[in-house]
């Protein structure tokens, strides 16, 4: 699939959050909380590489809506109010 295959040059850590999270929200819009959970995941592993608040909240949002998806609906209401609280 051509969007799992984007090719990175360095450490353009900023891009890689933009670019999966829009992918994210992308696969949201589309009801496939599966694979938009692999780019939230993404996310997860570099994203103490920004100070952006616009993206660390667009990632709290989103990794709520995976919880949410995957019927962890306690923890999602918790990610949601801190993610407004932010």
């Amino acid at each position: 699939m051509l969007l799992k295959d984007i090719v990175y040059d360095g450490d353009c850590y900023e891009e890689k959050i933009e670019d999966w999270l829009n992918l994210a929200t992308f696969w949201f819009e589309l009801k496939d909380s599966v694979a938009a959970e692999s780019f939230v995941t993404k996310c997860m592993h570099v994203l103490h590489h920004t100070t952006d608040h616009e993206k660390i909240l667009r990632y709290r949002i989103a990794y709520a809506k995976v919880q949410d998806s995957n019927r962890d609906f306690l923890n999602a209401a918790q990610g949601y109010y801190n993610a407004g609280n932010l």
